[in-house]
């Protein structure tokens, strides 16, 4: 895997499977989960710093909050968002990364909440995520 688990990315365009890009540049942005090794795609899930949306829809989200920030390398609170898994070709650098307990964290709710909304390529490497 060209990024370890758990790594937080600072993504330059990232383009998606569907031949898309990311709008954003240069942010922090992805939690990379793991690696298509024929394909050389990278499986991720966006981070969002609107934290807002963590009160309406707490399930969907898993919060990196205040007392995270410094220790993973966010210049703020974000979300990691859990309602797709994402696949695509990556490039940038890791800013940083999750503790492994915070990453195994991230791993269990977004198994619990793909229970409820499956996802097919989450279904793909659900077996490689730990």
């Amino acid at each position: 895997m060209q990024y370890g688990k758990g790594s937080i990315l600072l993504t330059s365009r990232a383009q998606f499977t569907d031949g898309s890009y990311d709008p954003h540049y240069l942010r922090p942005a992805m939690l990379a989960l793991a690696s298509d090794d024929i394909s050389n795609e990278t499986y991720f899930l966006l981070i969002t710093s609107q934290v807002e949306r963590y009160i309406a829809y707490p399930d969907e989200y898993f919060l990196l909050g205040e007392d995270l920030r410094e220790q993973i390398r966010l210049r703020k609170p974000s979300l990691i968002k859990l309602d797709k898994v994402h696949k695509g070709k990556v490039s940038g650098n890791p800013t940083g990364g999750l503790p492994p307990q915070i990453y195994k964290a991230v791993i269990k709710k977004l198994g619990t909440y793909k229970e409820k909304h499956p996802d097919i390529i989450y279904d793909e490497i659900k077996s490689k995520l730990f």
